[in-house]
């Protein structure tokens, strides 16, 4: 066993021992720092271990030392922040519910920097941060937003930059200069079968680009999916099957940052989008009524504190969950590009 493997397994049992005597679930701030790791280190394994962490996250006293240079701050641990909800793909099982939005559209640079500049007068650091869409590069003021979490990254707000692309568009120039900096790693999602011929040369130029460049990417093979359920409207399910369908959500730490607001849940603004139901109490917070940074620690410390969501009745339990083909798409093409 390797000293990773060893130093993860010792770190897992010390929190699964504190989990199993209630613990980890009762006390905010210690299941704060256990999903920080859990969702970090367990969910992004591979990717990390590979492209991030290799020299860092081999420390017998990870916990300690992370709760010690968080302490007093106001840390969001992972983020997804939508640059737009519009996609070269239309896949029936995407997660975040993108085919049955009513309203997709692309958010300005301006705009998402403007939320974001609001976001870090409360929020100190923000360990992990993945712009992604729909398909961030149909944004075409990608850089811009990127150019923006760089800056941020140098000045010690943000740790990395995780960008999240189906690899269907080639990006200008000024998107790929972007990608040189140490701190951004790119996710090239692996959908081949469903690709056309352009998408395809697109693609494969993406990531001659990242290996002649040696850049931070990550193109897994195998990728598999599961299935939480198309958008069919409320289950009515009850609180116990609510707990039980966000603790087995293999996606439920993926915060995410939508026209200023801040959700436990993507499928919570899919939601709002659909049926403008929003969700309640703590699942949201909305950057621009926090009035300072004590009360954004507080609502911090209940939304990570939420044992299910709202969402959780749209998606299907974890009993009825399977392994379904990735990318499957709802039309019998790719959008053109």
């Amino acid at each position: 066993m390797s000293l990773y493997d060893f130093v993860l397994k010792k770190y897992f049992q010390v929190m699964n021992n504190l989990s199993g005597r209630g613990f980890a679930d009762n006390i905010p701030c210690l299941r704060y720092f256990r999903d920080f790791w859990l969702h970090i280190v367990e969910k992004e394994n591979a990717e990390l271990r590979e492209r991030y962490y290799s020299g860092q996250i081999i420390e017998d006293e990870a916990f300690v030392r992370l709760a010690k240079k968080f302490k007093n701050k106001n840390v969001i641990p992972f983020m997804d922040l939508c640059v737009g909800t519009k996609c070269t793909l239309n896949c029936r099982d995407c997660t975040q519910w993108l085919p049955y939005l009513k309203n997709r559209e692309m958010f300005s640079a301006k705009r998402i920097i403007d939320d974001l500049e609001k976001l870090f007068k409360y929020v100190d650091y923000i360990h992990f941060i993945s712009p992604l869409g729909g398909e961030p590069f149909l944004n075409p003021e990608i850089a811009e937003i990127l150019e923006y979490l760089i800056e941020m990254s140098n000045k010690g707000k943000i740790g990395y930059i995780r960008l999240v692309t189906n690899g269907t568009i080639f990006p200008k120039d000024n998107v790929l200069k972007c990608f040189h900096h140490q701190n951004i790693g790119i996710l090239v999602s692996n959908y081949d079968g469903v690709l056309n011929n352009a998408a395809m040369n697109n693609k494969k130029q993406l990531i001659d680009y990242f290996k002649n460049n040696k850049l931070n990417y990550f193109s897994p093979e195998g990728f598999k999916w599961f299935d939480l359920g198309i958008y069919n409207g409320k289950y009515g399910k009850k609180k116990n099957e609510l707990i039980d369908t966000f603790k087995t959500c293999f996606a439920h730490n993926c915060t995410g940052f939508y026209d200023g607001v801040l959700y436990r849940c993507a499928r919570s603004y899919a939601v709002v989008n659909i049926d403008g139901i929003k969700p309640a109490g703590e699942q949201c917070i909305d950057i621009g009524a926090i009035k300072s940074k004590k009360d954004m620690k507080s609502k911090l410390r209940k939304f990570y504190s939420l044992r299910y969501l709202d969402a959780c009745d749209y998606c299907v339990n974890n009993n009825k969950r399977c392994q379904v083909e990735p990318a499957v798409q709802v039309e019998s093409r790719v959008h053109n590009l």
